[in-house]
């Protein structure tokens, strides 16, 4: 059963698990992404950090693709979703990307 989150997102989630680096104005910190999608992904963050998606100049730095800005949309405890902040070409790239990378495991 799909429900209206589901129906509501633009790219498939990959299931990832990663150490990856987010860079902003107060550093580089590495963190834990839980998923991404062409649209952003979920990350965990501590409490030192939590801030860091929340003014715009944030930066995922994930394989060795150019790195992609993101903003946080929701927070959940540790756990924040932020979304690229990125153009309609450049989410599809991105998504095709992964869809490749992530071919063996399929998306939600």
């Amino acid at each position: 059963m799909i429900t209206g989150f589901e129906q509501r997102r633009e790219f498939p989630r990959y299931q990832v698990n990663l150490m990856v680096k987010v860079s902003s104005a107060s550093g580089e910190f590495s963190l834990l992404m839980l998923d991404i999608s062409g649209g952003g992904c979920q990350l965990i963050l501590d409490s030192l950090n939590m801030r860091m998606l929340e003014d715009g100049s944030a930066e995922l730095h994930f394989d060795e693709l150019a790195p992609l800005p993101l903003i946080s949309r929701w927070r959940l405890g540790p756990k924040v979703g932020a979304s690229f902040r990125i153009g309609p070409a450049t989410k599809t790239a991105l998504a095709n990307y992964l869809a490749q990378k992530y071919q063996d495991q399929g998306a939600d």
